[in-house]
């Protein structure tokens, strides 16, 4: 699960002075989502642990986290982080 949105998803600022700190909002954003599996995120899961993704085309760097549960929670995880997914903006998750 990743909170970062890529800039090109981002809102870009109308004055073209302002730029995007992409880097400060994945990581603001990442805070909020380590926030959010602590407390919010039900079933528990078993083990959280710092992950990232890397887009070589955008030059983009994602970080995000990798979460495990018990094999029998899974549908009950995937729905739930399906749902946490959502409110970070983001469309997809990893499930292995």
């Amino acid at each position: 699960v990743t909170a970062a949105n890529t800039e090109s998803t981002l809102q870009k600022p109308k004055n073209p002075r302002i730029k995007l700190d992409v880097s400060r909002m994945n990581a603001d954003a990442n805070i909020k989502l380590w926030d959010a599996i602590q407390h919010q995120l039900l079933p528990r899961p078993i083990d959280v642990w710092p992950c990232w993704s890397h887009n070589s085309l955008a030059q983009f760097r994602e970080d995000g986290y990798t979460l495990m549960f018990r094999y029998d929670q899974r549908k009950e995880a995937r729905s739930a982080l399906s749902t946490l997914a959502g409110e970070f903006g983001q469309s997809v998750i990893y499930e292995y």
